[in-house]
C-alpha cells in the first residue's frame, strides 16, 4: 500500500490542516520581513546610510514573502484538488 493510499484511508482532521496553514501562513508572512528590514536597519545604522538599506531589506522581504506564500497556495490548492478528486 502506498503513502498515498494510507493518506485516503485515514484523511486528516480539517481543523488540523486549517490550524496548520493557518500558523504556516503567519511564519511566511512576518519573519521575511521582519528580519530583512532589521537587517536593513542595522546596515543603514552603522553605515549611515538611512534609509537606503532599510527599504531594500523591506523590499528583499516581500519578494521573500511573496514566493513562500505562493509555494504555500500552491501546496494547499493541490491537496484541495486532491480532496475534491476521491
Amino acid at each position: 500500500m502506498s503513502s498515498d493510499e494510507k493518506s485516503l484511508d485515514n484523511p486528516p482532521d480539517m481543523q488540523k490542516i486549517v490550524i496548520s496553514t493557518f500558523l504556516d501562513t503567519t511564519w511566511r508572512m512576518f519573519i521575511p520581513i521582519l528580519v530583512s528590514t532589521l537587517a536593513g536597519w542595522l546596515i543603514d545604522r552603522f553605515t549611515g546610510t538611512r534609509p537606503v538599506a532599510t527599504l531594500i531589506g523591506l523590499a528583499f522581504g516581500i519578494l521573500i514573502t511573496s514566493f513562500l506564500m505562493y509555494k504555500l497556495y500552491k501546496k494547499v490548492t493541490s491537496l484541495g484538488y486532491k480532496e475534491c478528486n476521491r
